[in-house]
């Protein structure tokens, strides 16, 4: 199915569900729900809690009376509420946590690891562990790029920030990111082997966080 007209469907099945088709709210839950539900397993710590934001995400996609503007396409929609839901979430856990933006806080800060990460095999572990020593909108860039494959123009979207900036903090993100693994890495040749692979290792660790490896 090609972009366009998935984006079309998506809307379709977003307004249906809206005036009360719930059949078409199931339809569109289906189609994102194992993203969704990755975004979140990678930064809250149990699953319980995860479930429950993926459930407030589409309840609060479908809720809102605010019309749906079609310059966004459903899915950056849905991904700008998961944010929101996030961030709300840390908010009240740690509401007198001091002056730094919760943008440029860590996941590792709310708390420890989730399981499936401690499960995973070394490479995915190390990795997994760097991505969650990153600031908060640098982890979410890079899964979004990494993970479900999104352009520039939708991360910016997410973050609520400009296009021009997003290139950059693309780049930052990834430097970051090979720095946290270097001082993760229990051995040279873990982090040899999690670099070199890295591609492979992302893909397999989305498999496991959630789900589905293909985009939607």
């Amino acid at each position: 199915m090609g972009a366009h007209k998935s984006d079309d469907e998506n809307y379709e099945w977003l307004i249906a569900w809206r005036n009360g088709d719930r059949a078409k709210g199931e339809l569109l839950y289906q189609r994102y729900a194992p993203s969704v539900t990755r975004f979140f397993r990678s930064k809250v710590s149990d699953d319980t809690t995860a479930t429950d934001l993926v459930h407030k995400t589409f309840m609060g996609c479908v809720e809102t009376k605010t019309p749906f503007d079609r310059r966004s396409t459903v899915r950056t929609y849905l991904f700008s509420i998961a944010r929101n839901k996030l961030f709300r979430y840390f908010r009240e856990r740690k509401k007198h946590a001091g002056v730094v933006p919760l943008e440029e806080r860590t996941s590792e800060e709310f708390g420890p690891d989730p399981h499936f990460v401690l499960v995973q095999r070394r490479e995915h572990r190390l990795l997994m562990k760097a991505l969650r020593r990153l600031p908060l909108d640098l982890q979410i860039a890079l899964e979004l790029d990494y993970w479900e494959g999104m352009k520039g123009r939708e991360i910016a979207e997410v973050l609520g920030v400009k296009y021009p900036t997003i290139r950059g903090r693309l780049r930052r993100g990834k430097q970051q990111l090979m720095k946290q693994m270097a001082t993760l890495a229990e051995s040279p040749e873990l982090l040899a082997s999690t670099t070199q692979s890295l591609g492979s290792w992302l893909a397999e660790m989305k498999r496991h966080a959630g789900l589905n490896p293909e985009n939607p």
